[in-house]
């Protein structure tokens, strides 16, 4: 895993080589310690201090892998967050988060902050925000033992876990340095406060040599740390108090024995960070210091004067610290001191001061008289006050007497502006009043009014249902006639269009019948035309030798159905046609042979039978010679 996806290294509190002093860049840490997912939690710090090139950087990392493997942060954009037991990663991994190499020079200057912040929320519903800190190396040779000191005891302050990285063993000189730490917890228990003011200490000793004697890890640690507290009367006053001070100021003291890691990881400058390179005691050793001190049940929240302090209200202590010991080489214990206390102060004067604000506001407007009101503010302000005093302080009688007389005159300016507030809304209450008569005076006048016209109302509601009566009976007339108009115009449409469709069918069947007759007009006009050329022919034949051939039967032209039987009309032509006079003269006589022969012919036709006209052929002419001939 690469924990530099969510975070980076951000220096807080460096020292300046030029300057020869430090510089606080304490705001930095604003966004993290005020975001708003993380101010009202309460604060877990786990820091590690101690000798430079020991590995305190290489320890934290996989301190990091950890926290990301177990716990939800707040730049971690996956909503769906599982834990993962394989938090040491794979073996071949490189090691990211602080800055840290192999080698014998220095890496890491001043105090460090990781800039993400893990979030954990425990059995007890109890949120806490969890920040992780590195320091720079102490004991090299750029930094003084004043700039060392302030570096441990800086440390030591904003810690709720404190990892001290120690190598071989647990030296005197290194418990030295508890000195300032020693005399701050002197002031507190001094001035009253029986709880202890540092968390947790643990001791983590590297490349410890005698496995045979403690056992590596926390059990072998545990009976190392009891050897080395155990106090001895040959022992002088100041190294058994040091001892004594660790007992009495901390709240759990703890030692991690680890082995060397192998000759394949120190001092190399090519190593990574790669767990496949240690030895296989140091990377088991390694897996179970990290998961014994960060584990849930292991974590401890940060206490100021006895008391866990929210994210928000512990950033003020730290920028509080930062400030005043990048003002000074170190400052005095006394004058941090005094620090704290009027911090401590200011937050139980404000906390005092909310609840009168809360009682007040549940209060609200409740009250009736100017006389009610001063009875809230004033069991208000007792039950604000009597919770200042009950709570646990520190700083003598006389910083207390001075926070109580701050907190009554935030009190009484604050209630100047709340009764003044309040008597506007009695005012302002009396007001309605006034116009709540009024407008109860108004509603019954409108109400004797009303039942006046109620009668009114009556009839003409008894009126309008009569009109409305009336209105719908001939709505439905009308809607009944206009029913009976349409069907009735759709049956004299229908009969209209039924007679529109047979005169169209008649008119054009006689249309038909006028084209057929315009035919037959036609044909028989073109047959008298042909006749009267026959008839003048036969008229000439008859007058020049009266010898007309016997076979040759001239039609009918008397008779049309001469022609609607089939038969053809006859084709011969004759030379020459006689005159319409002499026609009309020789057809008036009876004595005229072809007309004696025309009747004869067509006396004979008539009297044939069906069959006798087939036989024929249906030739008019054939028919009339064979019978002509027969009879002659």
């Amino acid at each position: 895993m690469d924990v530099k996806e969510f975070g980076k290294p951000w220096t807080i509190f460096k020292f300046n080589q030029d300057e020869k002093s430090f510089k606080d860049d304490s705001n930095m840490l604003k966004n993290l310690f005020l975001h708003e997912k993380v101010k009202d939690r309460k604060v877990i710090v786990f820091s590690i201090v101690g000798s430079f090139r020991r590995g305190k950087s290489f320890f934290l990392d996989y301190c990091l892998r950890y926290l990301y493997a177990n716990y939800d942060s707040l730049n971690r954009k996956d909503a769906n967050f599982k834990k993962d037991i394989n938090w040491m990663g794979h073996k071949n991994d490189k090691l990211s988060g602080f800055s840290w190499r192999s080698g014998a020079e220095r890496d890491t200057t001043g105090i460090i902050f990781w800039s993400d912040v893990f979030l954990h929320t425990n059995s007890l519903n109890e949120k806490f925000a969890i920040f992780v800190v590195d320091t720079q190396g102490l004991f090299d040779n750029e930094t003084t033992l004043m700039e060392n000191s302030q570096i441990f005891a800086l440390s030591s302050l904003i810690s709720s876990i404190q990892v001290i990285n120690l190598n071989g063993n647990i030296r005197e000189d290194e418990l030295d340095y508890f000195q300032f730490a020693m005399e701050f917890g002197k002031l507190a228990r001094k001035d009253g406060i029986d709880s202890k003011e540092f968390q947790k200490l643990v001791f983590l000793v590297r490349d410890w040599q005698n496995p045979d004697d403690y056992e590596f890890g926390e059990v072998g640690g545990y009976k190392y740390l009891n050897h080395v507290f155990k106090l001895k009367e040959n022992k002088n006053d100041e190294l058994n108090s040091v001892r004594e001070f660790l007992s009495n100021s901390c709240e759990k003291l703890a030692c991690h024995l680890l082995p060397h890691p192998g000759k394949n990881v120190a001092g190399r400058k090519g190593y990574e960070g790669q767990w496949s390179l240690m030895d296989e005691d140091f990377s088991f050793e390694l897996f179970d210091a990290v998961e014994s001190l960060l584990n849930p049940d292991s974590l401890i929240a940060k206490k100021v004067c006895g008391r866990e302090l929210s994210a928000e209200n512990f950033f003020v202590h730290i920028q509080t610290y930062f400030k005043h010991f990048a003002s000074s080489d170190i400052p005095k214990v006394l004058t941090m001191y005094k620090l704290l206390v009027e911090k401590d102060l200011d937050f139980l004067v404000a906390k005092a001061f909310k609840i009168y604000e809360e009682k007040l506001a549940t209060i609200g407007n409740k009250a009736e008289s100017e006389a009610q009101i001063d009875e809230f503010s004033k069991s208000s302000k007792e039950q604000a006050v009597s919770d200042f005093k009950n709570d646990r302080k520190i700083g003598d009688a006389s910083s207390i007497e001075n926070a109580q007389n701050n907190l009554n005159d935030m009190i009484d300016s604050y209630y100047k502006k709340w009764k003044a507030t309040q008597l506007k809304f009695l005012s302002d209450q009396k007001a309605i009043e006034k116009l709540k008569t009024y407008a109860g005076n108004m509603t019954q006048t409108l109400a004797n009014e009303h039942s006046k016209n109620e009668a009114n109302d009556k009839k003409i509601k008894e009126l309008n249902i009569k009109v409305k009566r009336e209105v719908e009976e001939k709505a439905r007339a009308v809607t009944s006639l206009n029913e009976k108009l349409a069907n009735e115009k759709s049956k004299f449409e229908a009969i209209i269009e039924s007679e529109k469709a047979k005169y169209e069918s008649a008119l054009t069947k006689t249309k038909s019948q006028n084209s057929k007759l315009e035919d037959k007009i036609s044909e028989m006009t073109s047959s008298i035309d042909k006749l009267k050329s026959r008839t003048y022919e036969q008229s000439s034949g008859f007058s020049a030798s009266n010898s007309m051939q016997s076979s040759y039967c001239p039609p009918n032209y008397g008779s049309s159905s001469l022609y609607s039987e089939g038969f053809s009309q006859p084709t011969r032509s004759y030379s020459s046609a006689p005159s319409v006079s002499s026609v009309r003269s020789s057809s008036s006589g009876s004595s005229n042979p072809w007309h004696q022969q025309q009747r004869h012919f067509s006396s004979v036709w008539s009297g044939m039978s069906a069959s006798e006209k087939k036989s024929a052929g249906g030739n008019f002419q054939t028919a009339c010679s064979r019978n002509y001939r027969a009879k002659k």
